[in-house]
């Protein structure tokens, strides 16, 4: 007898069958007609039967839910059959009543599926069109000349028994893992390969994948998806194939992909880069997410004059990049940064920077004088320069010296602040000052640096030398030479020059 509307409670999971219109005579569930085009219920519609225990069929003692000692129910109580006239007509009709698809072997009984009790069936006489064991012909209910020795074992084939419920893990931003254990029951056959099915839970289309199972098969498997779209909600779900067919699908499990998620980058600094110029840098994680590593930047800056962006291709962690387009003069602008990458779902960028800074375009020359202005006598013709290079926005040095009345003038726009000055006369004191400037003028000078470069003696004096034959053969003389010590200015390389003659 048939009931609706959720009986015996409301069930969970996928509903998998709906508009069922069987005959009577099928076999499953599976073979009657059914939509093909999913379902429109809940839970709340789950069906429900009630059935009647007469003459049903079971297998018992076997090692496996598809083999065992045929026993019926009748008039209350489970009985055996006697193997009298009983061969594989009979056989596979036991099988097809208790779902399977068709026999394997059967037998009669041994020591480890004999039975008890009441012997149900003899001289069992079933043809090919019998579905049921209790519509064959046999000699009566309970009528028998048999032993518990003569009980019949059945040994069927059919579909795997349903596997249970996977589960996920290793999700990542496109990827996961699915696990699940070989099925209950092969029900006669080895289980061949599984059917890994999944897809968007908001989409009715399934995408597959074939796995054959590694030797031993009875071990937990699992298997990698790849291509998935992040920020989604998959369901899964497993199915088994024997020689005989394919089980159910197992009750479908749920898994949510990552979002892919850059960390913002952190601005280091925005400064005036002059002639319309703004100069931007800045830093973001060298760590990939799920794998990715962002390779492009876009940069945002906005003013009273609008909002402009560029995208710059780049794999670097460290970024400083030079805005020279629709940049006005004397206006501040704010400025964020992003980092993201192409993917094959489009553009994904992080977050904007945390730091937003306002810059102009200086209206002045720099206000600041450059500091810890110090010299060295590098040699006889250059000293060096250096000092503390100032925080200000400018566009370079300028370095003034002065020698003997004479003035040398540098200028200096690669942000060095080292110089070597090579103009120098001996015994005569240099001056030099340093100033930073930009594109509207100079600023203050540092305090001044007074070096004076004097050498007594620039040329060497050469040592006298100690000379002393060691060895003398036909073709060669070995010397050995004691010579005092160079007298010579700092700065300069000293070469020892050995000379001889040759009398014949």
């Amino acid at each position: 007898m048939a009931v609706r509307g959720a009986f015996y409670g409301v069930g969970d999971g996928e509903v998998l069958l709906d508009e069922m219109r069987c005959a009577g005579d099928e076999l499953s569930l599976l073979a009657c007609h059914r939509s093909v085009e999913g379902h429109d219920c809940s839970h709340y519609q789950d069906a429900g039967v009630v059935c009647l225990m007469s003459d049903l069929v079971r297998l018992v003692g076997g090692s496996a839910p598809n083999q065992g000692r045929v026993e019926i129910y009748h008039n209350g109580s489970w009985g055996s059959v006697c193997d009298d006239q009983f061969d594989a007509v009979d056989a596979n009709v036991v099988c097809k009543q208790l779902g399977f698809t068709r026999l394997q072997s059967y037998s009669e009984g041994t020591p480890a599926t004999q039975g008890s009790g009441q012997i149900w069936l003899d001289n069992v006489n079933c043809s090919t069109s019998h579905v049921r064991l209790s519509e064959c012909g046999f000699r009566g209910w309970g009528i028998n000349d048999c032993h518990h020795s003569d009980d019949v074992t059945v040994a069927c084939e059919g579909i795997p028994s349903q596997v249970d419920r996977p589960l996920t893990t290793d999700t990542t931003c496109s990827s996961a893992t699915v696990h699940w254990k070989p099925p209950p029951a092969d029900n006669g056959q080895d289980i061949h390969h599984y059917y890994i099915r999944y897809r968007p839970i908001d989409q009715t289309e399934w995408k597959y994948i074939i796995n054959r199972p590694p030797i031993p098969a009875n071990r937990r498997l699992n298997v990698p998806i790849y291509n998935l779209t992040p920020a989604t909600s998959y369901e899964v779900s497993i199915a088994a194939n024997n020689m005989v067919g394919n089980s159910s699908y197992s009750k479908s499990a749920t898994m949510a992909t990552q979002a892919i998620a850059f960390d913002p980058p952190s601005l280091v600094g925005v400064a005036n880069g002059g002639s319309g110029r703004l100069l931007v840098e800045w830093r973001h994680s060298v760590n990939p997410h799920c794998g990715l590593q962002p390779n492009l930047h876009l940069i945002e800056y906005s003013s009273a004059m609008g909002t402009h962006q560029q995208l710059i291709h780049n794999n670097s962690s460290d970024i400083t990049y030079t805005i020279s387009t629709n940049v006005a003069v004397n206006v501040p602008y704010n400025v964020t940064v992003q980092v993201g990458m192409v993917t094959r779902y489009g553009y994904v960028f992080s977050n904007p920077s945390r730091s937003v800074v306002a810059v102009s375009i200086p209206t002045s020359s720099p206000a600041l004088a450059p500091r810890d202005l110090s010299a060295w006598i590098i040699n006889m013709s250059a000293i060096l320069l250096s000092w503390q290079c100032t925080d200000e926005y400018i566009s370079g040095y300028q370095i003034h010296c002065q020698q003997n009345g004479a003035w040398r003038i540098h200028i200096i726009t690669n942000g060095s602040c080292v110089h070597l000055e090579e103009w120098i006369r001996n015994n005569y004191t240099i001056m030099c000052l340093v100033a930073s400037f930009n594109e509207i003028g100079a600023g203050p000078f540092s305090n001044p640096v007074n070096i004076t470069p004097a050498f007594d003696d620039p040329i060497p004096r050469s040592p006298t030398p100690l000379v002393t034959p060691l060895a003398v053969t036909v073709t060669s003389v070995t010397l050995g030479i004691m010579q005092g010590s160079h007298d010579a200015p700092d700065g300069y390389f000293v070469v020892d020059t050995i000379g001889y003659d040759i009398s014949c």
